[in-house]
């Protein structure tokens, strides 16, 4: 089985934040977890808001990397995501698959993964399978269910880029 790397959307492909503080204008206002999903993210999805979100930094490097390796045979890629559940059902798997669309074009055919939750993306998780996600409790539901993976922060790519190097090395 080839090995396969799921990367995340909001904090690792789309910067989520800056797209927050844009929309409602929280300058560098630090937004709470929790505050995030009760208070910013409803109206965010209502309005469109994930369909418009910049690039993270680093986030171009990632995916070309990424690709070099799927072009070298050495692993599979896929979009993990979470939809979340918003009142009146916005429909955040399409804005966020035009934002990808757009930004992405590369990436055009690999898998496009939605779960409802991100703890959920541990149902994907098995020991040839690698997460790259902004918030460590999802990695640590991954983990913990059998797969690999890190807490991604752009300011540190290399990290990540070596982790996988160590996945791939073990998955072998």
């Amino acid at each position: 089985m080839t090995p396969i790397i799921y990367i995340d959307m909001d904090g690792v492909l789309a910067d989520l934040h800056a797209g927050l503080k844009k929309r409602f204008n929280l300058g560098d206002e630090v937004i709470e977890r929790t505050k995030l999903f009760k208070s910013y993210l409803p109206d965010y999805a209502a309005d469109g808001g994930f369909q418009w979100q910049p690039v993270m930094p680093k986030a171009v490097e990632l995916v070309n990397y990424l690709l070099s390796l799927r072009k070298q045979g050495s692993v599979n890629i896929a979009i993990l995501t979470s939809a979340g559940q918003f009142h009146g059902k916005p429909d955040v798997t399409f804005q966020k698959a035009e934002w990808l669309k757009r930004e992405f074009p590369e990436l055009d055919g690999i898998p496009f993964c939605v779960t409802t939750s991100g703890a959920d993306k541990c149902f994907l998780a098995h020991p040839k399978a690698f997460l790259i996600d902004d918030w460590h409790k999802n990695v640590t539901h991954f983990v913990n269910a059998g797969g690999h993976g890190i807490v991604y922060e752009p300011e540190r790519l290399h990290a990540t880029i070596n982790a996988i190097v160590d996945f791939l090395h073990e998955a072998r």
